[in-house]
């Protein structure tokens, strides 16, 4: 491959999927995959950036962290004067885009795999593709194959239903739907326009509809 042998390191804004991509990376390059950061870092290994709709992955998060339901049937809503949330979106816009911007901002895409979650988390083959173009590889199809039967969703949220497991930091509550817009199912409907306005500017940056 064009690194030598040098295996990559993964940078994720949190919850856009960076626990799925150390994943596959792990299962591509045989377990040597050990580092995951959700802070900025000079990337002196080839870094592969994971990145999602902010209104998605800051309520994924809020889910997440407040432990409010796990199951569609489950949901609540919550909304932006949540004080929890007003936390967590605060975090994003002054920490993990920051970060993001810092990624594309210093570094040439020669060492840096950008990839969106929209575009990855149900799109395998195409996945598959960006890897193995950014890293000069070809991947055989029976590492393809069990990619893709072990790390589909269904199959995350059916296995890792309890506790968490440390070999892939999956735990309950890391998979709920993975679809794009779920943010509109949990904000309540006369919020949304302001939480778009919260992350316009970056929603626009990073290519999402406004």
């Amino acid at each position: 491959d064009k690194f030598d042998g040098k295996f990559p390191v993964v940078f994720g804004v949190p919850r856009s999927g960076s626990t799925l991509i150390r994943n596959v990376l792990n299962t591509i390059f045989d377990g040597n995959v050990k580092v995951q950061k959700h802070t900025f870092f000079e990337p002196k290994f080839p870094t592969v950036v994971t990145y999602r709709d902010f209104r998605d992955s800051s309520v994924s998060w809020w889910r997440k962290d407040t432990g409010k339901f796990d199951n569609v049937d489950q949901i609540r809503i919550v909304s932006m004067d949540d004080h929890s949330f007003t936390r967590i979106r605060g975090r994003y816009r002054n920490e993990f885009i920051k970060y993001l911007n810092q990624f594309k901002a210093h570094h040439s895409q020669d060492n840096i795999l950008f990839l969106r979650f929209e575009d990855f988390v149900f799109n395998f083959d195409g996945l598959f593709l960006q890897i193995e173009s950014f890293f000069d590889i070809t991947i055989d199809d029976d590492i393809k194959s069990e990619v893709v039967e072990s790390l589909n969703i269904d199959h995350v949220k059916k296995t890792y239903n309890s506790s968490f497991d440390p070999s892939t930091q999956f735990n309950k509550r890391h998979v709920f739907l993975g679809k794009v817009d779920t943010w509109k199912m949990i904000v309540r409907e006369k919020d949304h326009d302001s939480l778009t306005n919260f992350f316009r500017d970056s929603l626009q940056q990073w290519g999402y509809t406004t």
